[in-house]
């Protein structure tokens, strides 16, 4: 990191009233996050009826990766190509 990261990340941190140990703490702070945590926060906070899952790729090279997903896949087609372009136009 540079410096000027560095500093950016102390402003930060003091903005948000982190202590001076807060970065030295993080990885402590993640390794005492287990899997039963992560499902419970998923269970808490995510909504899976209301997800929206965006794909981008050659469908004939995703399609069959798609179909047993066991959610309703809808395919939209790609703007037709007008060519290459050049910056600023």
């Amino acid at each position: 990191e540079s410096n000027a990261q560095v500093m950016d990340a102390i402003r930060v941190n003091d903005r948000l009233g982190r202590g001076d140990g807060y970065i030295t703490g993080l990885p402590a702070t993640y390794r005492k996050i287990d899997a039963a945590a992560v499902n419970a926060a998923a269970v808490e906070f995510l909504q899976p009826l209301d997800m929206l899952f965006v794909v981008v790729g050659d469908k004939a090279a995703i399609a069959s990766q798609l179909k047993d997903v066991g959610i309703a896949v809808e395919y939209a087609p790609s703007p037709p190509s007008t060519g290459p372009t050049s910056a600023g136009n």
